[in-house]
């Protein structure tokens, strides 16, 4: 495993958790701030327990790296959009564990919505293939989005709202007003 991060700075993420760890550590309530993870065995041989950090399960390493793109944005989804996803998220957790779950702001609804959606698309299975599909779409092919990526998600929202009629913004308001 020796070089495996070679090549990177430091501030890379590696490790892209499709289950957070703001949502895991409210499992980790024992004395060594440690959850029990259960992980099946290939070819039915049973199931085996160990026990790790909020840190250490839920993850796979460049899980939302994108490929085909040029390195300083290869990490980019992860770093600017899931950080931000998760982000908002643990605030909201924070919220609702703390029993504050009336009248929240805007933003507050709009972070846990996102969430709650992210989960659907950020596992493993889902985004297997996923992201290449999205840089390959000839609507984001139209947009210059590599010439472009400090203008990534602002630009996709534009494409979802322009050439399919999704309105991310209106999208997330309505999801919000269910919870």
């Amino acid at each position: 495993m020796r070089g495996f991060f070679q090549g990177l700075s430091v501030s890379e993420p590696r490790k892209h958790h499709y289950v957070p760890v703001c949502y895991l550590k409210q499992w980790a309530n024992t004395g060594d701030r440690r959850l029990c993870e259960y992980r099946l065995i290939p070819g039915g041989y049973g199931v085996k327990a160990r026990r790790t950090s909020p840190d250490g399960t839920g993850y796979k390493v460049d899980l939302y790296r994108v490929e085909g793109v040029p390195e300083g944005i290869a990490q980019d989804f992860e770093k600017r959009f899931m950080h931000f996803v998760d982000t908002d998220a643990s605030r909201a957790l924070e919220e609702i564990i703390a029993g504050n779950t009336d009248n929240w702001p805007g933003p507050l609804r709009s972070g846990w919505t996102r969430f709650i959606l992210s989960l659907l698309f950020r596992n493993p299975e889902a985004v297997d293939g996923l992201l290449g599909r999205f840089v390959e779409h000839p609507y984001i092919q139209e947009l210059r989005i590599l010439k472009a990526p400090e203008n990534v998600f602002e630009d996709a929202a534009t494409v979802l709202d322009v050439r399919v009629g999704i309105k991310p913004l209106d999208l997330g308001r309505n999801f919000g007003r269910i919870i």
